[in-house]
Order: structure tokens, then C-alpha cells, then sequence
């Protein structure tokens, strides 16, 4: 009777350790899928961190460039009656929300002119956003206005906000 005793204490034992052992692969298969989601959920975290530095790297960039632009040279100086005209026309629109067309001839000051009048809109703490748009293509003009999604065409390979998006729906400055 002590061996048959022995024997279903010892039965009893190896089914206490097989339920163990179930309960623990059980456990490390649930802990192995939360990590292996928590991981995923950091892969996407340091993928949108890295795009984020990117866009702020961008703009640090662009801002630091509108910096260096920046300089005592950008007041307009004259007092000839063409000059007089043009301050006040600048006055006139500059408080306005209006869009305003500069045309003239290349190194007649456009530029210039569209920073006083920013500088005296209701924007000028946002950025003045200057796109040449000689410097890209004719196709690629409304792309880099209004963006575009990935696979909008050949080469959009990723989503690409506007520009003016990119430095919170800043005013555009658009130069050939």
C-alpha cells in the first residue's frame, strides 16, 4: 500500500508540474506578443520622431537662412515721387488680408517690396515663405504649393505637405 501511495503522490506531482508548465508558456507567449506590440508601437513612435526632427530641422534651416536674410538693407529709402507712391500703396495694403500681385523687372526690389508689406500685415509673425519657382519644375510647382500624397505620380513616394503648410500656413512670396 506505501508503494501505491508513493506512486499517486508522485502522479499527483507530475500533473501539478504539466498544469505548471502550461500556465507558464501560457504567461511567456502572452508577455512575448505584448512586447512584440509594444515594440512595434516603438518602431512607429521613432519613425514619426525621426519625420517630426526632420520637418523641425527643415524649418530651423529656413528660418535660419530668413535670418541672414534679414538685414538694414531691406528698408526702402527714396523720396522721389515714385517712391512716395509705393509707401503708400504699401501703407495702403499692407494692413489688409488681401493677396497682393508685385510684378516688375528682375532687380527692381519685388522682393523687397513683399517683405514691407508682410512686415506691415497682420501676418508678419508668421514667415514670409520665398519659393523661387524657376527652380523647380513647372509639374512640381503645385506639389510643392499644395502637396501631395504617396503615388500621386512618378516619384511620390511619400506624403509631402505644402509649403506653406510646413511653416504653419505661412504667406507665400512666388518669384520666377
Amino acid at each position: 500500500m506505501a508503494r501505491v501511495n508513493v506512486h499517486l503522490a508522485l502522479h499527483q506531482a507530475l500533473q501539478q508540474q504539466r498544469e505548471f508548465a502550461n500556465v507558464l508558456e501560457t504567461r511567456v507567449a502572452e508577455r512575448t506578443s505584448d512586447l512584440s506590440r509594444s515594440n512595434d508601437e516603438l518602431s512607429r513612435a521613432v519613425h514619426e520622431i525621426s519625420v517630426l526632427k526632420a520637418k523641425l530641422q527643415a524649418e530651423n534651416g529656413y528660418l535660419r537662412e530668413e535670418l541672414n536674410d534679414r538685414s538694414d538693407a531691406c528698408v526702402i529709402v527714396g523720396e522721389s515721387p515714385a517712391v512716395t507712391d509705393l509707401l503708400e500703396r504699401i501703407a495702403l495694403v499692407a494692413p489688409t488680408t488681401a493677396s497682393v500681385f508685385i510684378c516688375g523687372e528682375t532687380g527692381t526690389g519685388k522682393e523687397l517690396i513683399a517683405r514691407a508689406v508682410h512686415d506691415g500685415s497682420p501676418r508678419a509673425a508668421r514667415n514670409l515663405v520665398k519659393l523661387n519657382c524657376a527652380a523647380i519644375s513647372a509639374g512640381l510647382v503645385e506639389s510643392e504649393l499644395f502637396g501631395h500624397t504617396k503615388g500621386a505620380f512618378t516619384g511620390a513616394t511619400d506624403k509631402l505637405s505644402a509649403v506653406s503648410n510646413s511653416l504653419t500656413a505661412a504667406p507665400c512670396f512666388l518669384t520666377k
